[in-house]
């Protein structure tokens, strides 16, 4: 690796020896001091010019180096994060995939969600009366459910002869309400 830095540091004052090459030698005149008094002496330009610009490409590099290992870093650690919270939620996930849902509801109220998912055309006796109950709460939406739904429940006339053989049934009964 130090074999490869040097080639590279190398190969950049190749490059600005290039650059500078093509341009006119500038002296600078720099104050000495002496027993004598005040001298001046010149110096080269081009060679301040180069190691201030190898010196502020070097200390460029090591500060993007410096800011790309601690995005990494940071990115790392966000990564680690994220993959344990995809493992939490996977084992979550399989915990419910086993899992049976709790049976709430009540008994009228599973025959109710079977009447309106079934295709039949004969009905039982507690269908017949849970259909006579929504009816005669509301008629618009029996017939709403019933046409535009398209639930099957039981026609209109035969929970008419529903209430013709049963006459009691007007009054509502509580235990059908879910």
């Amino acid at each position: 690796m130090q074999l490869q830095i040097h080639s590279q540091q190398i190969n950049e004052e190749q490059e600005f020896q290039e650059n500078f090459d093509a341009q006119e030698q500038y002296c600078l005149f720099a104050p000495t001091n002496s027993r004598l008094g005040l001298k001046f002496h010149q110096i080269p330009m081009n060679d301040i010019w180069r190691k201030a610009h190898l010196h502020s490409k070097r200390a460029q590099d090591h500060l993007n180096d410096n800011i790309w290992l601690r995005e990494t870093e940071e990115l790392k650690a966000k990564i680690a994060i994220l993959e344990l919270e995809n493992s939490i939620l996977k084992s979550q996930l399989r915990a419910q995939e086993h899992s049976n849902p709790p049976m709430n509801g009540s008994e009228h109220a599973e025959v109710f969600a079977k009447l309106i998912c079934s295709t039949k055309t004969t009905f039982t006796e507690t269908e017949e009366s849970i259909s006579k109950l929504l009816y005669m709460h509301s008629h618009e939406c029996y017939k709403f459910m019933q046409m535009n739904l398209k639930f099957q429940l039981p026609e209109i006339s035969s929970l008419n002869k529903l209430q013709i053989m049963q006459p009691n049934t007007n009054e509502p009964n509580d235990e059908y309400i879910y």
